[in-house]
Protein backbone atom coordinates (compact mmCIF):
# COMPACT_ATOMS: atom_id res chain seq x y z
CA UNK A 1 0.00 0.00 0.00
CA UNK A 2 0.98 3.20 -0.60
CA UNK A 3 1.49 5.66 2.13
CA UNK A 4 1.57 9.57 2.41
CA UNK A 5 5.06 10.96 3.32
CA UNK A 6 4.25 12.03 7.11
CA UNK A 7 3.56 8.19 7.79
CA UNK A 8 5.10 6.36 9.81
CA UNK A 9 4.20 2.56 8.55
CA UNK A 10 3.25 2.38 12.23
CA UNK A 11 -0.03 0.68 11.13
CA UNK A 12 -2.56 0.43 8.67
CA UNK A 13 -2.80 3.79 7.28
CA UNK A 14 -6.13 5.71 8.61
CA UNK A 15 -7.28 6.92 11.96
CA UNK A 16 -8.92 4.32 14.57
CA UNK A 17 -12.45 4.97 14.78
CA UNK A 18 -14.53 5.83 18.09
CA UNK A 19 -14.94 1.94 18.65
CA UNK A 20 -11.55 1.08 18.07
CA UNK A 21 -9.80 3.59 20.42
CA UNK A 22 -11.80 2.23 23.18
CA UNK A 23 -10.36 -0.93 22.37
CA UNK A 24 -6.59 0.38 22.13
CA UNK A 25 -7.68 1.63 25.89
CA UNK A 26 -9.04 -2.05 26.88
CA UNK A 27 -5.26 -3.18 25.33
CA UNK A 28 -3.65 -0.54 27.86
CA UNK A 29 -2.14 -1.35 31.35
CA UNK A 30 -3.77 0.64 34.42
CA UNK A 31 -2.83 4.03 34.38
CA UNK A 32 0.64 3.88 36.35
CA UNK A 33 0.94 7.23 38.59
CA UNK A 34 4.99 7.02 38.79
CA UNK A 35 6.49 7.37 35.51
CA UNK A 36 7.40 10.86 34.03
CA UNK A 37 6.09 11.27 30.55
CA UNK A 38 7.82 12.98 27.89
CA UNK A 39 6.67 15.39 24.95
CA UNK A 40 8.01 12.10 22.39
CA UNK A 41 5.91 9.53 24.19
CA UNK A 42 2.96 11.50 24.00
CA UNK A 43 4.06 12.15 19.99
CA UNK A 44 4.15 8.62 19.23
CA UNK A 45 0.49 7.23 20.75
CA UNK A 46 -0.62 10.16 18.68
CA UNK A 47 1.08 8.80 15.83
CA UNK A 48 -0.43 5.25 16.52
CA UNK A 49 -4.32 6.02 16.80
CA UNK A 50 -3.73 8.61 13.51
CA UNK A 51 -2.29 5.65 11.48
CA UNK A 52 -4.50 2.87 12.81
CA UNK A 53 -2.28 0.91 15.45
CA UNK A 54 -2.63 -0.65 18.81
CA UNK A 55 -0.47 -0.10 21.71
CA UNK A 56 1.37 -3.59 20.78
CA UNK A 57 1.78 -2.39 17.54
CA UNK A 58 3.30 1.03 18.56
CA UNK A 59 5.84 -1.02 21.29
CA UNK A 60 6.90 -3.28 18.79
CA UNK A 61 7.53 -0.26 16.56
CA UNK A 62 9.39 1.52 18.96
CA UNK A 63 10.70 -1.46 21.89
CA UNK A 64 12.03 1.80 23.81
CA UNK A 65 8.33 2.94 24.54
CA UNK A 66 7.27 0.40 27.10
CA UNK A 67 3.49 -0.51 27.31
CA UNK A 68 2.97 1.13 30.72
CA UNK A 69 4.71 4.31 29.18
CA UNK A 70 2.15 4.41 26.37
CA UNK A 71 -1.10 3.84 28.85
CA UNK A 72 0.85 6.86 30.96
CA UNK A 73 1.17 9.20 28.10
CA UNK A 74 -2.64 8.40 26.45
CA UNK A 75 -4.50 8.79 30.03
CA UNK A 76 -2.48 12.34 30.72
CA UNK A 77 -3.62 13.88 27.41
CA UNK A 78 -7.17 11.43 27.92
CA UNK A 79 -7.64 13.29 31.36
CA UNK A 80 -6.89 17.05 29.87
CA UNK A 81 -9.48 16.42 26.73
CA UNK A 82 -12.19 15.10 29.25
CA UNK A 83 -11.57 18.31 31.87
CA UNK A 84 -11.92 20.79 28.60
CA UNK A 85 -14.68 18.86 27.23
CA UNK A 86 -16.64 19.08 30.67
CA UNK A 87 -16.01 22.91 31.24
CA UNK A 88 -17.50 23.25 27.58
CA UNK A 89 -20.71 21.06 28.64
CA UNK A 90 -20.89 23.44 31.30
CA UNK A 91 -20.92 26.65 29.64
CA UNK A 92 -23.72 25.01 27.29
CA UNK A 93 -26.04 23.52 29.98
CA UNK A 94 -25.84 26.67 31.60
CA UNK A 95 -24.74 30.07 30.15
CA UNK A 96 -24.97 32.28 32.58
CA UNK A 97 -22.56 35.20 32.98
CA UNK A 98 -21.08 33.79 35.72
CA UNK A 99 -20.77 30.07 34.63
CA UNK A 100 -19.33 31.22 30.97
CA UNK A 101 -16.54 33.23 32.96
CA UNK A 102 -15.70 29.85 35.20
CA UNK A 103 -15.22 27.48 32.94
CA UNK A 104 -14.48 29.51 29.34
CA UNK A 105 -10.59 29.32 30.31
CA UNK A 106 -10.34 25.65 30.50
CA UNK A 107 -13.32 25.32 27.86
CA UNK A 108 -10.97 27.12 25.41
CA UNK A 109 -8.26 24.95 25.09
CA UNK A 110 -10.84 22.35 22.91
CA UNK A 111 -13.07 25.06 21.01
CA UNK A 112 -10.81 28.25 20.99
CA UNK A 113 -12.61 29.56 18.05
CA UNK A 114 -16.30 29.16 19.27
CA UNK A 115 -15.49 30.40 23.23
CA UNK A 116 -13.35 33.65 21.85
CA UNK A 117 -16.82 34.46 20.04
CA UNK A 118 -18.48 34.13 23.85
CA UNK A 119 -15.48 35.78 25.22
CA UNK A 120 -16.13 38.93 23.04
CA UNK A 121 -19.86 38.88 24.14
CA UNK A 122 -18.91 38.57 27.65
CA UNK A 123 -17.02 42.15 27.29
CA UNK A 124 -19.60 43.25 25.08
CA UNK A 125 -22.89 42.53 26.35
CA UNK A 126 -24.98 44.73 24.19
CA UNK A 127 -24.37 42.38 21.24
CA UNK A 128 -26.28 39.61 21.82
CA UNK A 129 -26.87 37.67 25.02
CA UNK A 130 -25.24 34.94 25.99
CA UNK A 131 -28.56 32.66 26.40
CA UNK A 132 -28.86 33.58 22.46
CA UNK A 133 -25.39 33.53 21.48
CA UNK A 134 -24.21 29.80 22.95
CA UNK A 135 -26.94 27.90 21.43
CA UNK A 136 -26.14 28.73 18.36
CA UNK A 137 -22.91 27.87 18.49
CA UNK A 138 -23.63 24.82 20.36
CA UNK A 139 -25.68 23.87 17.52
CA UNK A 140 -22.70 24.58 14.82
CA UNK A 141 -20.38 22.53 16.16
CA UNK A 142 -22.98 19.40 16.94
CA UNK A 143 -23.64 19.73 13.19
CA UNK A 144 -20.00 19.96 12.21
CA UNK A 145 -18.95 17.05 14.63
CA UNK A 146 -22.13 15.00 13.90
CA UNK A 147 -20.12 15.30 9.82
CA UNK A 148 -16.80 14.47 11.14
CA UNK A 149 -17.94 11.34 12.36
CA UNK A 150 -19.87 10.26 9.56
CA UNK A 151 -16.91 11.09 7.62
CA UNK A 152 -15.18 8.65 9.77
CA UNK A 153 -17.30 6.15 9.40
CA UNK A 154 -17.54 6.30 5.64
CA UNK A 155 -13.30 5.71 5.43
CA UNK A 156 -13.91 2.48 8.29
CA UNK A 157 -16.38 1.43 5.51
CA UNK A 158 -14.17 1.81 2.53
CA UNK A 159 -11.13 0.12 4.71
CA UNK A 160 -13.27 -3.64 4.91
CA UNK A 161 -13.00 -3.77 1.20
CA UNK A 162 -10.29 -1.41 -0.09
CA UNK A 163 -7.57 -0.29 2.37
CA UNK A 164 -5.77 1.82 -0.37
CA UNK A 165 -8.95 3.87 -0.26
CA UNK A 166 -9.52 4.45 3.20
CA UNK A 167 -5.80 5.21 3.37
CA UNK A 168 -6.57 8.19 0.64
CA UNK A 169 -9.76 9.61 2.08
CA UNK A 170 -8.23 9.83 5.64
CA UNK A 171 -6.25 12.79 4.60
CA UNK A 172 -10.10 14.40 4.63
CA UNK A 173 -9.98 13.96 8.37
CA UNK A 174 -6.32 14.06 9.51
CA UNK A 175 -3.47 15.84 7.51
CA UNK A 176 -0.71 17.66 9.37
CA UNK A 177 -0.37 20.50 7.02
CA UNK A 178 -3.69 21.11 5.09
CA UNK A 179 -7.52 22.16 6.37
CA UNK A 180 -9.01 18.83 7.12
CA UNK A 181 -11.68 17.57 9.48
CA UNK A 182 -10.51 17.33 12.42
CA UNK A 183 -8.60 21.01 12.23
CA UNK A 184 -12.40 22.65 11.53
CA UNK A 185 -12.55 25.10 14.18
CA UNK A 186 -16.16 23.92 15.22
CA UNK A 187 -15.44 20.14 15.30
CA UNK A 188 -15.51 18.80 18.65
CA UNK A 189 -12.89 16.49 19.59
CA UNK A 190 -14.36 14.01 21.91
CA UNK A 191 -11.63 11.07 21.95
CA UNK A 192 -7.68 11.37 22.16
CA UNK A 193 -7.22 10.47 18.68
CA UNK A 194 -9.16 13.02 16.90
CA UNK A 195 -7.22 15.45 18.41
CA UNK A 196 -5.85 17.89 15.76
CA UNK A 197 -1.99 18.87 16.33
CA UNK A 198 -2.96 22.53 17.46
CA UNK A 199 -5.71 21.27 19.93
CA UNK A 200 -2.83 19.05 21.29
CA UNK A 201 -0.47 21.96 21.82
CA UNK A 202 -3.45 23.63 23.65
CA UNK A 203 -4.39 20.77 25.74
CA UNK A 204 -0.67 20.23 27.02
CA UNK A 205 -0.20 24.16 27.66
CA UNK A 206 2.25 24.22 24.59
CA UNK A 207 0.73 27.49 22.71
CA UNK A 208 -3.00 29.51 24.12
Amino acid sequence: MDLFSWQTGIGRGWPLTDAEEKLFRAHLPPKPYYLEITRPDITAVMLALREGAYPEDLHNFLPGLSLPHISAAYYLVLEKLETSLDSWYHICRSPTHTNVVKHIDVASRVLPIPTSRIAFVVTNPDLITLPTLVPQLAKNVECVTRNTMDLERRVADAGKHSPQSAINMSVEIHHPFNTCAWSDPFFLPKRVGALCPTRLARLLGETK
